[in-house]
């Protein structure tokens, strides 16, 4: 793996990557079997890179963070970020990542699209459609109703309209996730809205009252694949990764990188 941040340039083996990768993607303090969940779906995130690399005839994958496409954090990193206990948060990735060696989803012979997100909003997405049309089946709707008596699961945000625009009514799921609305007379998407507005989630509602619109915010993330939150929640009953991962992935296989 090549990673790239502005004058940063490092070149890994990927089990190295993923202990970088791991501590910038999952709140230190997870159990174990939670970690262990997350690095599969990374490395398995990884694998679908490969193969599509290999089809261009390349042997590395290059990461930049100007794509927005990965989070990394690098030894200097975590040792800010960590303080005094760097040396034992550490410890925990390297063992998540080892104990996992290798090991990676499939669905239909090939690598699963490793989608996690930080909370839902009380039950995950499925079948997400890409912009190319294709459906991923392996995603299943689960309820996750430890989520809704957290104290962060909800949230409310004021901002001038003048910010926002003027918003028609929305489109949404069954979830209550927001899939499209007309900003100023634009449809735009509702991830579109939560990255202009820097909202937790595209589960919200609104209403406009005077000069402002009030959201109400609930989860934290996208919504598709592993939650995080409730995966954590999983391990802290009994549950190990791959019960975990099977919770929010359905027709999938454990693999391992030959």
């Amino acid at each position: 793996i090549i990673w790239e941040e502005e004058q940063i340039r490092l070149r890994l083996p990927m089990e190295h990557f993923l202990v970088g990768a791991l501590a910038a993607t999952i709140p230190v303090d997870y159990e174990e079997e939670m970690l262990k969940a997350q690095a599969i779906l990374l490395r398995s995130t990884l694998c679908c890179r490969f193969e599509e690399e290999k089809q261009n005839g390349e042997t590395d994958v290059c990461l930049t963070v100007s794509a927005g496409e990965w989070s990394f954090w690098t030894d200097r990193k975590m040792q800010s970020a960590w303080g005094d206990q760097y040396e034992t948060n550490l410890k925990k990735r390297p063992d998540a990542v080892l104990q996992t060696q290798g090991m990676y989803l499939t669905h239909d012979l090939r690598p699963v699209e490793g989608f996690f997100h930080a909370m839902s909003a009380g039950k995950t997405r499925s079948r997400k459609i890409l912009s190319s049309g294709e459906k991923l089946g392996y995603l299943k709707e689960t309820v996750c109703a430890d989520n809704l008596s957290d104290l962060q699961y909800e949230e409310e945000i004021q901002f001038p309209a003048d910010r926002v625009g003027e918003l028609s009514e929305g489109t949404f799921d069954e979830g209550g996730y927001l899939i499209s609305v007309k900003r100023d007379g634009e449809l735009i998407s509702g991830e579109q809205l939560r990255d202009w507005l820097g909202l937790a989630s595209s589960n919200i509602s609104w209403k406009k009252e005077g000069k402002n619109y009030c959201f109400k915010v609930r989860g934290k993330g996208h919504g598709f694949g592993l939650d995080q939150y409730y995966g954590n929640r999983l391990a802290q009953k009994g549950k190990d990764y791959r019960e975990i991962l099977e919770t929010f992935f359905e027709d999938i296989t454990f693999q391992r990188v030959e």
